[in-house]
């Protein structure tokens, strides 16, 4: 009895010491307050404007890390500050938070040390004589495009106005006018940024090409970058709608890739296909009683899963029968629910190819406003009060004649997600969206100077799996985890199996699969997919010898070269 008692006591008194910043992290967060004098500079824990923000995250479990302090830089200088006091305090760590939407931890998120919020950074002017923006990055970007309605110009910005600026920006960012003008990170025409050392820089590619095409979609190993001038475009209003496909499974995916293929064709389109939906804890059908009781966790489930739910009892069945989708015989007809959008009218025929040889079972859709569209998203942020989130990726080639991939991609997951979800202690649900990253990105890319990730002109096409989870207890946080990382390790082994099958296919399809930042797990080493990873190894070497992001900030780590 004794015993037990003893290693209680000990276990307690590790947990109170863990939970108690050093005194080099306290000392930190009273140097950083005599350096920006202000009643709202930096906030202590207990604080209003402290727990405010330390519960403003896309992924609500991010509220469990308590930093020692929050710091509000209100321009670069303050954040330079800032920076120079961390160099003083080589053991403490930090992170740096824009816009909270990252649902890793760490990212920008940090225990026992110092947060940098970026929230009082903010602003978007529009310059008419450069056509150009100068947006800094805290805030979310239903607030970009606020500012820039009235100048008719817009920005490759985010697809949902819930998104934060800076992450958004520094991970690569895909938009839904990507097709025409590429990432947004390729649209970025300047970086002020302040550098390891404190200094102010002003980064672009006649100063520093190559650290400028370093940064494009490298994170936040660089610096704290405090503005970015943007290119923009003119926008006025998208085509927006479904078409509804009541087509054999072959002919629905190997349109859906040829559409992919062809992106150059069809520019101004975009779409997200929602592949699959799953979720445990909600049940497959809901009952009247249930619809009228239903609280505001279970509607955060609905509107976020969207239409893609419209498919989520197909796929709740096929837990038991696991193999089901791989079975199904490749000429039976499903039903395919394609959104599409357009910058333009309303697509006419011909406009897809495949995709518009393919009987269309209904179509629909309107005239909407860009900043409408993006907006949808901002009633649902208040919904997510309670919600846990986690994001992962696998980047896989169109593979022209081979539609039943898509098949085993779904065989896969219903297998993998119904083993992991008999563990689960809440509710869950995942939704798994095919976004397309066509050779046009790159063409644009290489247009603009290129990024870190490496797309050419040359690229065949791609298309990325986005694996958003959605939960609700801490507890399912491992298995969240762990449910993404088997699907997505199972899935690489497999194709890797299917193109050894298959020489000639294996030649006809893009065989270089950098992940997107923007949307992987806090465990995948994105770094270790680019090409040119040894080069903005010894970039990012060279302008922080002491490792002040590489070794205690969070984020993405450039392993090669460190």
């Amino acid at each position: 009895m004794v015993h037990i008692q003893s290693l209680l006591y000990g276990s307690l008194t590790f947990a109170l010491a863990a939970a108690i910043p050093s005194a080099a992290t306290r000392q930190a967060c009273n140097d950083i307050t005599a350096a920006l004098p202000g009643l709202d500079n930096v906030a202590r824990p207990n604080s209003m404007r402290y727990n405010s923000e330390i519960n403003d995250y896309y992924n609500h479990g991010l509220a469990n890390l308590k930093p020692a302090c929050v710091t509000f830089p209100k321009n670069a200088l303050d954040v330079s500050k800032i920076v120079q006091v961390l160099n003083k305090y080589p053991d403490v760590k930090f992170a740096v938070k824009s816009g909270g939407h990252s649902p890793n931890e760490g990212a920008a998120s940090v225990a026992d040390g110092v947060l940098v919020a970026l929230r009082d950074v903010t602003g978007t002017q529009y310059d008419a004589a450069k056509q150009v923006a100068y947006v800094k990055p805290g805030g979310h970007w239903f607030e970009v495009l606020a500012a820039l309605a009235p100048t008719g110009r817009t920005v490759v910005g985010g697809r949902l106005g819930i998104v934060g600026i800076g992450g958004y920006l520094m991970q690569g960012g895909v938009s839904f006018i990507s097709g025409q003008y590429g990432l947004a990170a390729d649209n970025i025409v300047e970086y002020e940024t302040v550098l390891a050392n404190g200094t102010i820089a002003k980064i672009n590619m006649d100063n520093n090409k190559d650290l400028m095409q370093a940064m494009r979609g490298a994170g936040s190993q660089f610096g704290i970058t405090t503005k970015f001038t943007l290119r923009t475009y003119p926008i006025e209003k998208l085509w927006v709608g479904v078409r509804v496909y009541e087509v054999p499974h072959a002919d629905f995916y190997n349109a859906f890739q040829d559409f992919i293929d062809n992106y150059s064709n069809h520019p101004n389109s975009a779409t997200l296909y929602p592949l699959l939906a799953s979720f445990d804890g909600i049940g497959p059908k809901a009952s009247q009683a249930d619809l009228q009781t239903k609280n505001l966790m279970q509607q955060a489930f609905d509107s976020l899963a969207g239409y893609s739910a419209l498919r989520s009892e197909d796929y709740t069945a096929a837990f038991g029968t696991t193999k089901s989708a791989a079975a199904a015989a490749p000429k039976k007809n499903g039903t395919y629910i394609f959104p599409l959008l357009v910058n333009g009218p309303e697509p006419t025929s011909g406009t897809y190819a495949e995709m518009d040889k393919l009987p269309v079972k209904n179509q629909f859709g309107g005239s909407v406003l860009y900043a409408d569209i993006i907006n949808v998203s901002n009633a649902i942020w208040p919904l997510l009060g309670s919600m846990r989130t986690s994001f992962r990726t696998i980047t896989l080639p169109t593979q022209k004649g081979n539609p039943g991939f898509f098949a085993e991609i779904e065989s896969m997951w219903n297998e993998i997600s119904a083993k992991h979800y008999k563990t689960a202690k809440g509710i869950v649900s995942h939704n798994i969206v095919a976004q397309p990253f066509p050779q046009a990105f790159g063409n644009e890319s290489e247009a603009r100077g290129g990024n870190a990730m490496g797309l050419t002109a040359k690229d065949k096409g791609r298309y990325v799996l986005e694996i958003a989870g959605l939960y609700v207890n801490d507890a399912d946080a491992a298995m969240m985890q762990a449910v993404g990382k088997e699907f997505t390790d199972t899935l690489e082994r497999h194709l890797q199996r299917t193109l050894r099958r298959n020489v000639l296919q294996a030649s006809a399809v893009e065989s270089y699969l950098p992940l997107f930042m923007n949307d992987a797990g806090s465990d995948q080493d994105v770094f270790g997919t680019y090409k040119e990873a040894a080069k903005i190894a010894a970039l990012q070497k060279s302008v922080d010898p002491n490792g002040l992001w590489s070794k205690r900030a969070g984020g993405y780590k450039i392993r090669t070269g460190i």
